[in-house]
């Protein structure tokens, strides 16, 4: 049964079935070996991009849109693990799973260094 919304068309799917219908998508993606991912999932669910965006955007769905998230960024995490060229994954957990790349810098300064400065008169006139 669809829950029906004020106005526009009813919505497909509550969150429970949201969430059996992405456990289904993970398991084609692990059987088929292709990565995980929110346009996937629409076209697999048979809703657009747009219609998982709007369910993200209700209070009712957060719980579902963590699950989704946690299982996008796991599945690719595995497969970065077995890639053999990262590259496109290491650009996708960045872009998608907000991943970053971190420099660690190490500053010694040398604290019994000596600084010398010598005052010149200027030659410039007045």
């Amino acid at each position: 049964m669809e829950a029906k919304r004020g106005r526009g068309q009813p919505i497909k799917y509550n969150q429970e079935q949201l969430i059996a219908k992405w456990y289904e998508y993970k398991q084609d993606c692990l059987d088929n070996d292709k990565l995980a991912n929110i346009v996937g999932f629409a076209l697999f669910a048979g809703v657009h991009k747009d219609t998982i965006y709007e369910y993200f955007s209700r209070p009712e769905y957060s719980d579902s849109k963590k699950i989704i998230d946690q299982g996008i960024e796991e599945l690719a995490i595995q497969k970065g693990i077995n890639a053999r060229n990262p590259a496109f994954l290491i650009f996708y957990m960045k872009n998608k799973c907000g991943w970053k790349d971190r420099q660690e810098l190490d500053v010694n300064a040398d604290l019994d260094a000596q600084i010398s400065v010598k005052f010149v008169p200027s030659t410039e006139d007045d």
